[in-house]
């Protein structure tokens, strides 16, 4: 039996949010425990302010904790300085996220290359550009023109999926598994961390 490494891992993580002028504290993430495989796909749908995006923020190192770990590979994240957080997430990290966040003054190719400008050492241009147009083929996407101007529409999810492939994160083993995170439990769980 093959022992598949883990990946992230968070143990007992909490996390608090201060009260802003006219609105209750939150704390959408209460002691929570997750661990996930090298390989392994997994989808959270939990319902409307369950804690979601808190959960996702604090595996990426987006946001600390307020008790508990967060791990990635033996080294625990939490305790980072956040100059070593983002070193974490520039090279072993690529992040999709559901608006994209693309720059409208950006062409394609300057919206992939982004991740490239951030503490990566000096690369030649013109090797991240060939290994953004590859990340493009590889997609079923025609490699734009380096002139080319911003994603429209479907675009915009393909030069994502790029963006995040860029720094060309450490890959995890072949083994696919997928599973599903709870969909009741926790979300019945963190009910009484949230506001009235």
């Amino acid at each position: 039996m093959t022992t598949v490494a883990t990946l992230l891992k968070l143990q007992k993580v909490t996390k608090h949010y201060v009260a802003a002028a006219g609105r209750g504290a939150g704390s959408p993430c209460c002691e929570s425990d997750l661990a996930i495989a090298a390989g392994e796909s997994l989808a959270i749908p939990w319902a409307e302010r369950s804690g979601k995006s808190t959960l996702l923020n604090l595996l990426g190192t987006l946001d600390q904790p307020t008790s508990g770990a967060s791990g990635s590979t033996g080294v625990d994240l939490s305790t980072l300085r956040e100059e070593d957080s983002r070193a974490v997430r520039n090279r072993q990290m690529g992040f999709i996220f559901q608006s994209h966040h693309l720059l409208p003054q950006c062409s394609v190719l300057e919206n992939v290359l982004v991740p490239t400008l951030a503490g990566r050492g000096p690369e030649d241009p013109h090797r991240r550009g060939e290994r953004a147009r590859k990340f493009f083929s590889a997609s079923g996407w025609n490699p734009p023109a380096p002139s080319a101007g911003p994603a429209l529409g479907r675009e915009r999810q393909r030069v994502a999926v790029v963006r995040a492939l860029i720094n060309q994160p450490k890959p995890p083993p072949r083994r696919r598994t997928h599973r599903r995170a709870p969909t009741a439990p926790a979300p019945s769980r963190w009910a009484n961390c949230w506001p009235d």
